[in-house]
């Protein structure tokens, strides 16, 4: 889920620059980081990502650099009000002995950082036009489609890596497939030679005896499921759709069959065996966060 995308556009007298971000998440969750002169723009692009990304917590920043010839006031009638209506509160300020005259200048020094800004919005505001929206759009519409190409190329990486733990994980199950028929001879003869030592043991309790132990020690049933898992992890990782919480849910039927074989095995081949595959499992879990 994990991507980044940046570019640029020149209108008119603004330069703006695009810069597109995902991290992993459960949602998709947009955050938008905007100049106010394309807040009208705020649910178009929302809706751009939203049809292209699925989860992801998304963060979008456009910025917009002034031309320093913007600092000429343009609006002439504007501008003489609003002189106006700050040298009327400088005026009651001092009356009032809030201010005194010297600091008078740098309350002067403030307001006219603030009409320059003013001017400023209110010129690029109304050069949103129609032509403008849709080259902002389309720009947006490009650093989404450079996120996306940026998050294939690390899926691309990011699915050899999981093949190769689950892979791990499948040869570790054919070693303890091989062990677990000698291992179930083991345990047979070791509670024979246990039950035989007692005195007169008869022969119907010894059979139910070797039976119950025996199924309570079977991990066929375990290793058979573990292998159906396998299968079906990667029969979806191959898949076009977002399949990263069905790999989730898949994974954690994986842990729950090598939790019990490891329980159940009594052996101590098998549970080294199992430690090496909870490791590759581990390794599986982290890397299914980044998976759409």
């Amino acid at each position: 889920m994990t991507g980044f995308g940046s570019g640029e556009l020149i209108l008119d007298n603004s330069h703006f620059n695009f810069y597109i971000k995902s991290l992993n998440s459960k949602n998709l969750d947009i955050t938008l980081k905007i100049p106010s002169s394309l807040r009208i723009l705020e649910f178009d692009i929302r809706r751009l990502i939203s049809k292209k990304l699925i989860r992801g917590k998304v963060e979008l920043l456009i910025t917009q650099d002034y031309d320093s010839q913007e600092l000429y006031i343009q609006n002439t009638d504007l501008f003489k009000s609003e002189v106006s209506k700050i040298e009327e509160m400088r005026k009651s300020l001092i009356e009032e002995k809030i201010i005194s005259e010297n600091f008078s200048d740098n309350f002067w020094t403030g307001s006219a950082k603030h009409l320059q800004i003013f001017n400023r919005t209110q010129n690029n505001s109304s050069n949103l036009n129609t032509n403008n929206k849709k080259k902002i759009l389309q720009k947006v519409k490009e650093i989404i489609e450079e996120l996306s190409q940026f998050r294939l190329k690390e899926g691309s990486v990011l699915e050899k890596d999981l093949l190769y733990n689950i892979n791990s994980i499948y040869n570790n199950l054919e070693r303890i497939n091989k062990r677990a028929t000698k291992r179930k001879n083991q345990i047979r003869t070791k509670l024979q030679n246990k039950i035989l030592r007692l005195k007169e043991v008869e022969k119907d309790r010894f059979e139910q005896e070797i039976i119950y132990y025996i199924e309570k020690y079977d991990i066929n049933e375990e290793l058979v499921r573990l292998d159906s898992h396998l299968n079906l992890f990667q029969k979806n990782i191959n898949s076009n759709k977002p399949v990263g919480k069905k790999l989730g849910f898949i994974s954690q039927e994986i842990g729950r069959e090598i939790n019990t074989i490891g329980s159940k095995a009594n052996d101590f081949n098998i549970q080294k065996i199992v430690i090496s595959m909870k490791e590759n499992l581990e390794k599986v879990k982290e890397q299914i966060l980044n998976v759409l």
